[in-house]
């Protein structure tokens, strides 16, 4: 069985250090499971929407 307290503090590691919560999320979700094609999807999506330049979005 899975230590949710350790998943927690490090996700809480994570977010506090700069990186986008949702990125954690999606990440999260994806590496539960592997296969789920959708959930890599998305996340790449965000990921890549996040390196953009602000110029770049308008």
């Amino acid at each position: 069985m899975k230590n949710l307290s350790s998943d927690r503090s490090r996700k809480k590691r994570l977010i506090d250090s700069g990186v986008d919560a949702e990125l954690v999320r999606l990440l999260c979700r994806w590496m539960e499971n592997p296969g789920n094609q959708k959930a890599e999807a998305i996340f790449r999506s965000r990921e890549q929407q996040q390196s953009l330049p602000f110029d770049r979005l308008k």
